[in-house]
């Protein structure tokens, strides 16, 4: 293209515009208006294209390392020109979606292609119509005069790693030499240096102009091996032909008395190009962003495909549009660049959390060394803020020791360091960690001591970063690139579909069952019985009762007073069989079909639980509302993995009753409130284990009132609460709302404590990946 008047800034257009992706709203004849992208209607006598020759496949590789590969990558796959291409995503562009690139991650991109030799294109072209002043209104600039047709696959493998080191190392290898995927050798060469390197590889697979869908990936998943044995067979056998790339003609090689100017400038066009390009960037970037991550990019993400969509007709005319639209897509790569900056550091903290010293080991101030620190105390990249606490304690001699213990404890919060500082020049005392890890917890604790009949002046420093900006606790390898879904939703491992069962539980099996125990045993270390300070302490701000109002000095325990009515009524005991006996807690419901409960009451060291039934509102053998059969159960690999209560969440399908009503029909649902933490909550459940406060027998729903309290076990939150073993799976509401924000996990009934999992940002993502 060319400008033709600086006064007048208008735009001469090519002739032809070929190359780019087919899209399906596409026809032969079809007007094609170049300044709005629209279809006009067609202004051609209908015409029929003759097929060219088909070639040989080709096959090609793109190794993808940085963002200028990414850049690279979609100029080339796109072919944009003036404002034709746009936004649109076709078939043969929705493998950018899937370009993993960060200083963790690199993607290797293999097509197979078959195409024709040439364009099919008519002999000839005639105008049906008379052109006349509104003729560009009508029929545009262009027509499709012809396609390229052809089959094409793309097999994506996203290669991920633990650390930069390893990233660099496998680029080095890979890009000395890149293994041809699609042959039997290049594969074999493939795998051996992704397991040379540790690479995490993740395929996707994108094919078009095939007869038959893609086929299922083996037990073991796909890997370059199977590529090549299973994948590439089935497209040789199921090719079928269809249009790849489009042939736009200009309407003045048919009449060139027509005018192949528009009223835009060259240099608007560029910049629609360029804000295009940034957008398909950034596509790549927002779909393949860590999960922890992914959501807030995401919904802002979507709020700009949906602008630069509405207005894209527009935009050739509307320069202002077009920079603000540009700026707000910058803003957003910025945004993803963040969370990998954060995705990075969080790696950087898991390998520094191993070289902590270990749990009680002695290290003497004596010996000449004041200072020790672990971990990180900033972050030198955009998007990681690491905040400083400093906590000190100061003494003069007494006749013993001076002791005192140094804890934190903020479940918004994660420790990323932590400095201990000895203030004495001599005689300084000892000090040893009394946790097992602090590095990747929101809590943590280290003891000090004087010198026999000394004194002492100790100081720690913890460094910390925003917990809601990561992944949920506690930090492992695991948790950035675990199993991936392909939705990109939180990790979730599916239950076998659960076989319905209502004869099984009878009036005598179900006050025979015994109440499922949580496999958890304390809530943290045991601390020295010494002068303790906490740094760190947060009270949240997910609340309407204050902490204050009458809960602070212990629960308030009693029978619920009105168990049919909402939301109590929401609540049920949850009857199942786990390795072979018969037991029971509690669920609430939170969907018109479904369940909430602790995961622990689903699964267990292996033992998927089956014959699962839900009593809503339960009482004295009474149900009230029913008894509801669970299909199906849903819990996350991390809960699996490790049976960690910070991951004891997990989800029931319900299915319908004779009346075909669901259970939410029957009772309604409660919220779930994620994301935030309240000061105090009322749980509710079905205790069955008597206390030495209350004569628990399961057979009757109570709830018991109290204010969080402080605890150790990572991502966990604790109340004051008297609930025991059958509470399991039961909901703690704010108070005075139906809002779940935690659920019964466990308890300890010496210290009148509930735990729960926190439920943080996670956990409604979780839901949505279950229920929609």
């Amino acid at each position: 293209m060319r400008q033709t008047s600086s006064e007048t800034l208008t735009t001469l257009l090519d002739t032809t515009v070929v190359g780019q992706p087919w899209q399906s709203n596409l026809t032969l004849g079809a007007g094609v208006d170049a300044v709005t992208g629209q279809l006009r209607a067609s202004a051609v006598k209908p015409f029929t294209v003759s097929s060219k020759t088909v070639v040989q496949p080709e096959y090609q590789y793109s190794f993808v390392q940085s963002e200028s590969d990414v850049q690279s990558l979609v100029s080339a796959s796109l072919k944009a020109s003036y404002n034709l291409e746009g936004v649109t995503l076709s078939a043969s562009t929705s493998f950018l979606e899937e370009l993993s690139v960060s200083d963790l991650s690199v993607t290797l991109v293999a097509e197979v292609s078959v195409q024709q030799s040439q364009y099919s294109l008519a002999p000839s072209y005639e105008l049906a119509v008379t052109p006349g002043p509104d003729f560009r209104e009508k029929y545009g600039d262009y027509f499709v005069a012809g396609y390229r047709g052809g089959s094409s696959m793309y097999v994506v493998y996203q290669c991920r790693f633990t650390s930069s080191e390893q990233r660099t190392k496998f680029a080095a290898s890979l890009g000395a030499e890149m293994p041809q995927v699609f042959s039997v050798d290049g594969s074999t060469s493939f795998e051996k240096i992704a397991k040379e390197h540790s690479a995490n590889i993740n395929i996707r697979i994108r094919a078009q102009g095939v007869s038959s869908a893609i086929p299922d990936p083996p037990v073991s998943g796909w890997t370059a091996d199977s590529i090549v044995s299973v994948l590439v067979p089935w497209f040789n056998s199921s090719m079928a032909m269809e249009p790849l790339e489009s042939y736009l003609q200009a309407y003045r090689l048919i009449d060139p008395s027509l005018s192949g100017e528009v009223p835009v400038s060259p240099d608007v066009f560029a910049q629609l190009g360029y804000l295009y390009n940034r957008f398909w960037v950034a596509r790549a970037y927002v779909k393949t962003c860590p999960d922890f991550g992914r959501r807030p990019v995401e919904d802002e993400f979507a709020k700009l495909q949906k602008t630069v969509e509405a207005n894209q007709a527009s935009l050739p005319t509307d320069v202002a549009k077009i920079e603000q639209l540009t700026a707000d897509t910058q803003r957003l790569l910025a945004g993803v660049s963040e969370v990998q900056n954060r995705q990075s550091f969080y790696m950087q903290a898991v390998a520094a959390a191993g070289i902590e010293p270990a749990k009680d080991h002695n290290f003497d101030a004596d010996n000449g060394q004041v200072r020790w620190g672990y971990g990180f105390q900033r972050g030198d990249r955009p998007g990681v803020s690491v905040t400083a606490d400093t906590d000190s304690v100061e003494a003069d001699w007494k006749i013993g020791w001076r002791e005192h213990v140094f804890s934190y404890r903020n479940s918004s919060r994660v420790l990323v360091g932590w400095d201990v500082v000895c203030n004495r020049s001599s005689n300084g005392g000892d000090w040893h960690k009394v946790s097992d890890t602090i590095i990747g917890r929101n809590g943590g604790d280290v003891y000090v001591k004087s010198d026999y009949d000394r004194g002492y002046s100790w100081t720690i420093t913890w460094y910390s970063v925003d917990a809601s900006l990561y992944p949920v606790g506690p930090w492992t390898k695991a948790a950035v690139h675990g199993l991936a879904t392909d939705d990109g939703a939180p990790t979730a491992f599916p239950g076998a579909e659960v076989e319905p069962d209502a004869a099984y539980w009878t009036p005598e099996r179900m006050r025979a069952a015994q109440p499922v125990a949580a496999p958890f045993e304390t809530t943290g270390p045991v601390l020295p019985d010494v002068e303790r300070s906490v740094t760190g302490i947060s009270t949240g701000t997910f609340s309407t009762t204050p902490a204050s109002e009458g809960v602070t000095d212990g629960p308030t325990t009693g029978r619920v007073p009105h168990p049919q009515e909402y939301p109590q009524r929401t609540v049920g005991k949850l009857f199942f069989v786990q390795g072979g006996r018969n037991l029971v807690a509690s669920a609430f419901v939170v969907h018109t079909s479904g369940l909430m409960t602790a995961a622990h009451c689903l699964v267990m060291n292996g033992q998927q639980s089956s014959k699962i039934t839900f009593v809503p509102a339960y009482d004295d053998g009474h149900a009230p509302f029913g008894t509801w059969e669970v299909v199906g159960s849903v819990w996350t690999h991390a809960w699996e993995q490790h049976h960690s209560p910070a991951w004891d969440v997990g989800f029931c399908a319900v299915g319908p009753d004779a009346k075909g009503r669901t259970i939410g029909d029957a009772v309604g649902w409660a919220s779930v409130g994620s994301g935030q933490l309240a000061s105090a909550w009322n749980g509710l459940g079905y205790p069955a284990v008597k206390t030495q406060h209350f004569p628990f027998d399961g057979e009757h729903e109570w709830q018991s009132q109290g204010a969080r309290l402080q605890v150790a076990e990572p991502s966990t939150v604790a109340k004051w609460g008297d609930l025991s073993g059958g509470a399991s799976g039961g909901p703690w509401f704010i108070t005075g709302t139906p809002i779940a924000n935690g659920l019964n996990s466990w308890n300890e009934p010496d210290y009148r404590t509930n735990v729960s999992p926190e439920f943080a940002a996670w956990v409604g993502e979780f839901y949505h990946h279950v229920f929609g």
